[in-house]
């Protein structure tokens, strides 16, 4: 089993150039005023995970996975924002321009994309947010044995599925190849394919 304390732990490192004050995550307007706030009472890993429990009534659990879905959302962001910078410096301006432009940015923000584009291959992110959030239990076509298998296994949301692969999920105790065939059937609704 992924040990998820870790994980976060290295989301948050790397992220950590753009997620340095509550000012800089107030930048990201898709985020639930919840996410924010477990963002800000995080910064520099200042309050632990138990005191935001506390704080808003969840438990601690619940709060290490909606930190990780929150950084991984902010990751899709952060590439999706960069794609279209470099789109629109390719579409405007001389070539000169265009390339001082783009090396600079380059120069500047190479090892951080690279870092962030390990964690999203690590992480399967390459899923929108919206897909990777949805809970197993709202998946339909999924029979009770497989639901509860992955609850066994605190496996909730797609995107904690995702960073399984099927020969993980084939060692998971009453879980066969019958359940991988009907859990496959019941992705590709969703363009998700093992």
């Amino acid at each position: 089993m992924k040990d998820i304390t870790k994980e976060l732990e290295n989301l948050e490192d790397d992220l950590e150039w753009l997620l340095s004050s509550p000012a800089s995550i107030e930048k990201f307007s898709n985020l639930h005023p919840v996410e924010k706030k477990v963002l800000v009472m995080r910064i520099n890993k200042a309050t632990p995970y138990n005191e935001i429990a506390v704080e808003l009534g969840l438990t601690r659990e619940r709060v290490k996975s909606l930190h990780k879905s929150t950084l991984e959302k902010i990751i899709y962001t952060v590439l999706k924002s960069i794609e279209e910078e470099n789109d629109r410096i390719r579409n405007n301006g001389s070539i000169y321009e265009r390339m001082k432009q783009m090396d600079l940015r380059l120069s500047v923000n190479e090892e951080k994309l690279e870092k962030i584009e390990g964690q999203m291959k690590l992480y399967n992110t390459s899923y929108p947010p919206e897909i990777s959030t949805i809970k197993i239990y709202d998946i339909p076509g999924l029979s009770a044995r497989i639901k509860n298998t992955f609850d066994w296994q605190k496996i909730h949301t797609i995107g904690d599925l995702l960073s399984y692969s099927k020969q993980d999920l084939l060692k998971l105790r009453n879980f066969g190849k019958k359940s991988l065939k009907e859990l496959e059937t019941a992705l590709l609704q969703y363009e998700i394919k093992f």
